[in-house]
C-alpha cells in the first residue's frame, strides 16, 4: 500500500466519523425540539410553532445534504415512532427531508454571489406576495374571523412591506462588524445568508408542499394553510434565522474542521477575480 494514501484515508475516516457524531446530536436534538410537547407550540392540528428544523439546517450546512437529508428524514420517521402526535403520514417526512438538502443546496449555488442571491430574495417575496393575493381575493374568513375588505387590501400590502423592509435590513446589517457578509470561500455564514436558505424553505415548502400535505391529509383548502404558514414565517422564519446564524457561526469557531461545502480552485479564484 502507498504510504502517501494513508493520511488521506485516515482524514476521510475522522471526517466520517465527525459528520457522524455531529448529526447524531441533531437528530437528537430536532427530535427532542419538535416532539416534547412544551418546547413547541400548536396552533391547531395542521401548524405548530417550533425549533426542531433548525438542527437539521445545521446538520444540511455543517456536514452537508446527505446527512441533513438523513437528520431530517430521520427526525420526522423516529419522531413519529418515538411520540406520534396522529397518524403518519409520508408528506411530511418529505419536507423534513428537504429541508436537510435546501440549505446546502441554496449555500452552494448562491453564496457570495450577489446578484444571484438579489434576483432569489425578490424572486421567492415576490411568490410570497401573489399567495397572499391569492388568499386575500379566494377568503373572507380566516381561523372562525372575518376578514374585512379593507384587511383583505391591506394583507398583500403588508406582506410586501414585510420582505422589502427586511431585505433593507438585512443589507445594513451586512455593514456592521457582527453581520458582515462572507466571501464564497470562506469559512462563515452572513445573516443573509442563513435568512436566504430560510426563505428558500418556507416557500419551497411552506407555500407549495405543505399545502398539498394538508389537503390530502385532512383535507385543509390549499390557500388557507399557505397563507397560515406565511404569517408564521414571518415570526418564526425570522427568529429561526438570527438562531442559526450565531449557533453555526459559534460551531465553525469552536471546530476549525467544518468544512461547509466544496468548493473548487476555479470558483474560488473566480470569486476572488471579482
Amino acid at each position: 500500500m502507498d504510504n502517501s494514501q494513508q493520511p488521506s484515508s485516515l482524514a476521510n475516516r475522522r471526517t466520517l466519523v465527525r459528520r457522524l457524531s455531529y448529526s447524531s446530536i441533531l437528530l437528537a436534538l430536532s427530535i427532542i425540539l419538535t416532539r416534547v410537547p412544551f418546547l413547541t407550540i400548536n396552533l391547531n392540528n395542521f401548524l405548530r410553532v417550533g425549533f426542531g428544523s433548525i438542527p437539521i439546517v445545521l446538520a444540511s450546512l455543517i456536514c452537508g445534504p446527505f446527512w441533513g437529508f438523513l437528520v431530517g428524514a430521520g427526525s420526522d420517521l423516529l419522531g413519529a415512532f418515538i411520540a406520534p402526535a396522529g397518524d403518519y403520514f409520508f408528506g411530511y417526512t418529505i419536507d423534513a427531508a428537504l429541508e436537510g438538502i435546501l440549505p446546502w443546496l441554496t449555500m452552494y449555488l448562491l453564496k457570495g454571489r450577489k446578484k444571484a442571491e438579489g434576483i432569489a430574495y425578490v424572486a421567492l417575496s415576490a411568490a410570497a406576495v401573489i399567495y397572499s393575493v391569492a388568499f386575500a381575493s379566494m377568503f373572507s374568513v380566516f381561523k372562525k374571523q372575518n376578514l374585512e375588505t379593507w384587511l383583505r387590501i391591506c394583507i398583500p400590502v403588508f406582506t410586501a412591506l414585510f420582505f422589502a423592509v427586511f431585505g433593507l435590513v438585512i443589507l445594513l446589517l451586512k455593514k456592521t462588524k457582527v453581520f458582515k457578509g462572507a466571501l464564497r470561500e470562506e469559512r462563515r455564514f452572513s445573516l443573509g445568508d442563513i435568512y436566504l436558505t430560510s426563505l428558500v424553505i418556507g416557500i419551497f415548502i411552506g407555500l407549495f408542499l405543505k399545502p398539498v400535505w394538508n389537503y390530502m391529509y385532512v383535507n385543509i383548502p390549499y390557500f388557507y394553510t399557505a397563507f397560515a404558514d406565511l404569517l408564521l414565517f414571518a415570526l418564526e422564519g425570522t427568529i429561526k434565522a438570527f438562531m442559526t446564524f450565531f449557533i453555526i457561526n459559534a460551531l465553525f469557531k469552536a471546530d476549525s474542521t467544518i468544512k461547509p461545502y466544496k468548493l473548487s480552485v476555479k470558483e474560488i479564484e473566480s470569486q476572488k477575480a471579482d
